[in-house]
């Protein structure tokens, strides 16, 4: 592969991802668009969202090497797939093959946004001041070598970004599954758009790693499905209640609170869907929750293909906005 490109203007988010978002004809879709640093929303062409300038290109390298043709080969394979879900609604007929693409494509996509570069810039700074408070010299730290050199930040952020893709066999351990909702109460979509959520507490270590207990991933793949990539060991905590609940018979349910119940009944049903592989019909709560997702992981930018941000708005204004997201799934998932 010619790892050179003639194409300046980058997109951090794929293009064929994003159309599926947008509104208008198929070679000009639009969307509506909430900045979450001056407040404000208009409405851009999905050609224009999300594009940074030879983000992906190496820095002083005497070749110009970039990996804009490798973030295009893997968007290549993963685009007929994600039209295919979306055409079916169905995630039945993908492949071991087809996951793998999927797999891939997610991962990269995690590790390919401007947040990703920002995060590898903040834990560098992090380090190099624990040093400096220990009274040491960064640049006597061979694994801090160059850390004042911007151009030599960036460049290890797009070699993390391929890195990242190897991760790929965390999400093929994982359920997958489909989410949707209507076209009047539509997913958002953001300019760093695969998130990551957890219900269990897993305190004092970190709840959101690939392989820690209960993690979710999502990835919206159209203003009404979102791909899902859930923890077995959910359906395994609902197999057990449902046992539970087998064992105990009838008067086991007329003890329940009734919102107890509800949140069973929900869970049974979410249990029921993955088994059967059904799509998952979200209540508008939920769906409320993934929208708080991609707000809360977002970097600036937030895509609707309706101009109605007045969740952005509520969880911008609300001193406790992460209560607006927070178990928004568990009326699901229990």
């Amino acid at each position: 592969m010619k790892l050179t490109t003639d194409v300046k203007k980058q997109h951090t988010v794929p293009r064929f991802l994003l159309h599926h978002f947008g509104f208008g004809k198929k070679h000009k879709k639009k969307f509506f668009t909430y900045d979450k640093v001056t407040g404000r929303s208009f409405q851009q062409s999905v050609f224009d969202a999300t594009t940074r300038n030879s983000f992906y290109n190496l820095k002083k390298h005497p070749e110009n090497i970039s990996i804009e043709p490798i973030l295009a080969s893997i968007e290549a394979d993963a685009a007929p797939i994600i039209k295919k879900i979306i055409k079916e609604r169905s995630l039945e007929s993908l492949t071991e093959e087809n996951k793998i693409k999927i797999a891939i494509f997610v991962m990269v996509q995690k590790g390919r946004s401007l947040n990703a570069l920002k995060q590898i810039e903040h834990f560098t700074e992090i380090i190099v001041e624990k040093v400096r408070t220990l009274g040491g010299d960064p640049k006597k730290v061979e694994q801090l070598e160059g850390y004042d050199d911007k151009d030599q930040e960036k460049n290890h952020f797009i070699n993390m970004i391929l890195k990242q893709g190897e991760l790929y066999p965390h999400l093929l351990n994982k359920a997958w599954m489909l989410f949707e909702t209507t076209e009047t109460k539509p997913f958002y979509i953001s300019d760093n758009p695969v998130t990551m959520h957890n219900d269990y507490d897993m305190k004092p270590y970190g709840s959101l790693g690939l392989e820690v207990k209960g993690i979710q991933v999502y990835l919206p793949l159209s203003s009404t499905l979102t791909l899902g990539l859930i923890c077995p060991s959910i359906f395994e905590d609902i197999t057990n209640m449902k046992i539970k609940l087998q064992r105990l018979g009838p008067k086991g349910i007329q003890n329940m609170t009734p919102e107890l119940l509800e949140a069973t009944t929900k869970s049974l049903k979410f249990l029921h869907d993955f088994e059967n592989n059904n799509i998952c019909q979200l209540t508008e709560e939920n769906v409320t929750f993934m929208n708080s997702l991609q707000v809360i992981y977002a970097e600036q930018y937030v895509f609707n293909k309706h101009n109605n941000f007045s969740l952005i708005e509520d969880m911008l204004s609300s001193p406790n906005s992460e209560n607006l997201c927070a178990g928004g799934m568990r009326m699901v998932t229990l």
